[in-house]
């Protein structure tokens, strides 16, 4: 879910002003390329370094992301560290959704309440003191709690997957000039699942809560 949310939220971001498409599509294909050169450089260059061997056959695919040295000397100059850093964080995500806020684009909204979920992720994926203990303490629970939590987050990620496809085409849409009323027929077909969905979770606040 956090790559799928990630990639929707630059999709959106992408799409949300024509007049400045150009502009961010240069600094995400070619700017950040560039800047993420540079990193994976330095983590190949200290990894061959640790090596007895960095020259045998089975590092090739390592050195070939080792820069040429006046490349590397180019991008660094082109873009100092403090520059690096700016540009990063404002391609971050909540940098992303406040841009977007600014913009009054309508899926910053949806983006705003998958921030929990997104936060949640990160944890886990980092498997910080939060997500391990988030991961044990649901395994541990008695088997209808653990159930229904198990059930009502499968419910709670669904949605969440639709309505990223939801804000993708919406963006695409307004993007080109189509009327996004198209996509009332999309919603209304995605309510009928939602019912289902919705019980899970009401099911999973009775057992939780009482």
């Amino acid at each position: 879910m956090r790559s799928v949310t990630e990639g929707s939220l630059k999709v959106t971001y992408l799409l949300s002003n024509p007049d400045l498409f150009e502009e961010r599509f240069t600094e995400f294909s070619e700017v950040l390329f560039d800047i993420e050169g540079i990193k994976q450089h330095r983590k190949a260059e200290t990894l061959l370094e640790t090596l007895e061997n960095p020259e045998s056959d089975q590092w090739k695919p390592i050195r070939e992301v080792l820069l040429p040295e006046e490349l590397l000397n180019d991008i660094s100059e082109k873009y100092p560290r403090s520059d690096r850093r700016s540009i990063e964080t404002r391609w971050g995500f909540t940098a992303l959704i406040s841009q977007l806020g600014k913009e009054n684009i309508p899926a910053a909204n949806l983006f705003v309440m998958l921030l929990h979920g997104y936060s949640m992720a990160s944890h886990h994926l980092h498997a910080d003191y939060s997500g391990v203990c988030s991961a044990l303490e649901r395994d541990t629970r008695d088997e209808e709690k653990r159930d229904a939590v198990y059930a009502a987050h499968g419910a709670r990620i669904i949605p969440d997957i639709f309505w990223l496809a939801y804000a993708r085409l919406h963006s695409g849409y307004r993007f080109i000039d189509l009327d996004t009323d198209l996509l009332k027929q999309f919603v209304e077909k995605y309510q009928d699942l939602n019912k289902g969905l919705s019980e899970l979770i009401s099911d999973w606040g009775g057992i939780e809560y009482g």
